[in-house]
């Protein structure tokens, strides 16, 4: 129990000895919770960081994935003329002009678009730098359309893409 004295305008006050250990009990107590939510808060701020790192992982594969269809479509669709598809999966085309010869083809993990023209050639990567391609696939579906497939292979998962493309000036043939 605690006793107050007044001395001169001051107050003083003594603990009895049943009352000194009371104080420290509960600072423990609360130091123990605190340690405890800060390990459920680390656990929870480690989790949602995998999943955002996964999150921008298939964030990256959609994107490269769009890119690739895009630029395949528009070369194939419109610009292509006489396409030719090989046993390996190499796609042969005359551009409209007839002044260039290109060819798309894997290679060393991903997909990459040679260009010959009468001036010389080029080689150019169609996938993102950093995701590789696998399970490169190229079907005539018709005269005019040619089914193409690929997979792209991302840190944490792999995403299938499939596309069938309408040759609006060209013929498709196999090899």
């Amino acid at each position: 129990m605690m006793q107050a004295q007044e001395k001169s305008s001051a107050i003083y006050c003594r603990l009895s000895s049943k009352e000194r250990g009371f104080i420290l009990l509960p600072t423990v107590v609360a130091i123990m919770v605190s340690a405890a939510l800060a390990a459920l808060v680390a656990c929870g701020l480690a989790r949602c960081s995998q999943g955002w790192l996964r999150l921008q992982d298939e964030i990256r594969l959609q994107q490269g994935g769009r890119y690739m269809q895009s630029i395949l479509e528009k070369d194939l669709s419109l610009d292509a003329v006489r396409i030719t598809i090989n046993q390996d999966g190499k796609i042969v085309y005359t551009s409209v002009l007839g002044c260039r010869t290109v060819s798309i083809y894997p290679s060393q993990k991903g997909i990459y678009q040679r260009t010959q023209t009468n001036s010389g050639s080029g080689v150019n990567p169609l996938f993102p730098e950093d995701v590789p391609v696998k399970n490169w696939q190229v079907r005539p579906l018709a005269d005019n359309k040619l089914l193409i497939g690929f997979t792209l292979q991302g840190k944490y998962h792999e995403k299938e893409f499939w596309q069938v493309i309408t040759c609006c000036n060209g013929v498709v043939s196999d090899e």
